[in-house]
């Protein structure tokens, strides 16, 4: 098909030809700028069918009539370019020209795309940005949250560090916790752990807590000659972010916590709350709490409870003390492991 027919144009601008035939076509007009120039006027005597109003908002065909002004526009531009290289060559006339002017949207043609905004674009914009803000805001507090509870794994590692060190130096055994006197609470670990130059303040930091100061560990000299209301006030913070095993019970007598490389004993977690169900963390949101076991790995343990076992009460369904050697009790900082009828974090 070397010259198409007036038809065969008519045909390729309505989408009437077969493929081959469509095919044809579109090798004749790449190889002919006169044909080209015919399919330009086809198009421009079928543009006044296009400008008919729709009953509200754009045109129909506003997003394709655009793009085909461009094209032609781009082909007008690079035709005058290389006929300017090609003085011998016959430019498009201004007829041409105009023409290809007529068949652009009329939108893009007097330059008012952008002032033809309906109420219905409106609309459609503004829930198009809800529909990204409802998808953009959880995949941002998801982030959030998964980063916070590596932060804190990591807290985990370097506790889990500090505690094997000072186990291997002191015979197997992990902090001891007094029976009585200032030091007789749960959170004296952390004093313990930073005098011995084991542990940072900033290692009991859980980073999706929703602590607003900086974590202080307060001295075990400082602890020892304080009273009252401020060595209430350290009790309360000494531990940072997390809590501690408690130790256990056996034939009546208390027994600090003791190194044996258990994979189901919780050695160290992410501090009680008593606001939850079972008192379990509100580190992560209340969904959990990222536990540091005896023989050193860590997980992060969904609810109150591992396994069957409560993370925060012993078997008893007491804040205490442990009633057996594998009875684990996560206290929070302030708690006394020694007050065996103790019921609730106060």
């Amino acid at each position: 098909m070397n010259n198409p027919s007036k038809e065969d144009l008519l045909g390729y601008v309505l989408g009437a030809l077969d493929a081959d035939q469509q095919q044809q076509v579109q090798q004749s007009i790449d190889q002919d700028p006169q044909i080209e120039d015919e399919l330009i006027e086809i198009k421009a005597s079928l543009a006044p069918l296009e400008l008919l109003e729709s009953r509200s908002g754009a045109r129909p065909g506003l997003a394709r009539r655009t793009c085909e002004s461009l094209a032609i526009l781009q082909k007008t531009e690079a035709r005058e370019s290389a006929a300017d290289s090609h003085p011998d060559e016959p430019a498009l006339s201004p007829a041409s020209r105009e023409r290809s002017l007529q068949q652009m949207s009329p939108e893009f043609a007097t330059g008012t795309l952008r002032s033809r905004w309906s109420l219905n674009d409106l609309l459609v914009g503004i829930a198009c940005a809800a529909v990204m803000v409802g998808l953009l805001f959880p995949a941002i507090s998801y982030t959030r949250y998964y980063s916070n509870r590596a932060g804190c794994q990591e807290n985990m590692i370097s506790l889990g560090s500090a505690f094997q060190s000072y186990s291997d130096i002191h015979d197997g055994q992990f902090v001891a916790i007094p029976t009585s006197g200032n030091c007789a609470v749960t959170g004296i670990f952390a004093p313990t752990l930073k005098a011995a130059g084991l542990l940072s303040d900033d290692h009991l930091a859980c980073p999706g807590s929703n602590r607003e100061a900086p974590v202080f560990v307060p001295s075990l000299q400082t602890i020892e000659g304080s009273r009252g209301e401020r060595l209430s006030y350290y009790h309360q913070i000494m531990g940072g972010d997390y809590g501690y095993t408690m130790g256990y019970y056996a034939n009546e007598q208390y027994v600090a916590p003791t190194d044996v490389g258990r994979s189901h004993f919780i050695l160290c977690a992410d501090k009680p709350s008593p606001m939850n169900e079972g008192f379990r963390s509100s580190n992560h949101g209340g969904v959990g709490q990222n536990c540091l076991f005896e023989d050193g790995h860590y997980q992060f343990v969904k609810g109150h409870a591992y396994g069957h076992d409560p993370i925060y009460k012993n078997d008893y369904d007491m804040v205490a003390a442990g009633a057996h050697a594998n009875d684990s009790v996560i206290g929070a900082s302030h708690n006394a492991p020694t007050h065996y009828k103790m019921s609730l974090i106060e």
